[in-house]
């Protein structure tokens, strides 16, 4: 019996011409001035937050992991041992579990009553547990590169936004962030929203450490700077129809049109999904702090800065006789019978 491959072959060839021809257009498309009007900046951000994010588990996959379990471990030892003299900073941690490990009269009767060897015996048990916890806890990510008010380091108000609390806080920050800073990168130009960027990041870090000066938890990720830059859109675009997607061009198709102070409604969702989405990888007495009043901040400074913007002529309106942003609706339209 012989099998005639032929009629698959050639159904094989039209396939492959057919996807060739779809990469082609794709190409030709995406080429010239139309990729020169992508939103650069912004991508390149989100680049560089999805790149922090691989660092932070690539570069010690255990260490997370390793950190919690040591924090339980020794916090499980004080608990179950209320003789233990435990450290100040690591207190929270405890009555995190038990909420009256000081003042619980029968664990004060205990501690009185136990013997001085095994008091000693469990002490330095203790003590050699939650060192190497503490060691761990120093070096997390989230307290090494946040702004940690309890040990402050000034580096930390500029390293905070790289990182965040787990992938469902970068997930969210990015999709409200590109809805938001591709418009304004387009109305106002790299430099300006660059520099916007820095102010809202400095700011956020700045807020959250007045209104938290003693806190042992770290404020972390672009929260702060998403809600300046949804502030900062409807300030500028208010009722204008605006296609939230029109920065993608020729990469993809879609649209999502809509007035510009619409964006309100996702950033309200996102704040209180944040509650939720921020949990990370350690306790929680010592995890990251979810900074209300820091985003608070970052929307009213985001409003000062587009209203600013646009009282000092900063950035020149578009005239009848300029061609229209991709984000706006006629720009949109114009991509797409272009």
């Amino acid at each position: 019996m012989k099998l005639d491959f032929r009629p698959v072959g050639s159904w094989v060839r039209e396939r492959g011409a057919g996807i060739a021809t779809r990469l082609g257009g794709l190409s030709s498309r995406a080429t010239g001035s139309e990729l020169k009007a992508l939103p650069i900046l912004s991508l390149s951000i989100v680049a560089l937050w999805f790149l922090a994010a691989l660092w932070v588990q690539l570069s010690s996959p255990g260490h997370l992991r390793l950190t919690r379990s040591e924090m339980e471990r020794a916090t499980s030892i004080a608990v179950s041992n209320p003789v233990v003299e435990v450290p100040g900073h690591y207190l929270p941690i405890v009555r995190a579990v038990l909420p009256r490990f000081e003042n619980d009269e029968l664990l004060g009767f205990l501690r009185k009553n136990q013997a001085a060897g095994e008091v000693a015996s469990l002490q330095t048990h203790f003590d050699e547990v939650a060192a190497t916890a503490a060691k761990l806890l120093e070096s997390h990510p989230t307290r090494t590169l946040g702004v940690l008010p309890a040990e402050l380091s000034l580096g930390g108000f500029a390293t905070h936004v790289l990182i965040h609390a787990g992938w469902l806080h970068l997930l969210a920050t990015v999709l409200l962030f590109l809805l938001a800073a591709p418009l304004l990168e387009e109305r106002w130009g790299r430099p300006l929203l660059g520099g916007t960027i820095v102010l809202l990041a400095l700011a956020g870090g700045a807020v959250f450490y007045a209104v938290n000066p003693t806190a042992n938890r770290a404020f972390v990720g672009g929260s702060a700077v998403v809600a300046g830059l949804v502030a900062a859109c409807v300030v500028t675009l208010e009722n204008e129809e605006v296609d939230f997607l029109g920065w993608l061009g020729p990469l993809a198709g879609g649209e999502l049109i809509a007035p510009a102070w619409t964006l309100a409604v996702p950033l309200a969702l996102y704040e209180l999904a944040l509650w939720w989405a921020i949990q990370g990888s350690l306790p929680r007495s010592v995890d990251s702090a979810v900074g209300y009043p820091a985003h608070a901040a970052g929307a009213v400074l985001g409003c000062a800065v587009a209203f600013a913007v646009t009282k000092l002529g900063l950035v020149k309106e578009q005239t009848e006789s300029q061609a229209p942003a991709p984000g706006s609706r006629q720009g949109a339209q114009a991509s797409r019978t272009g």
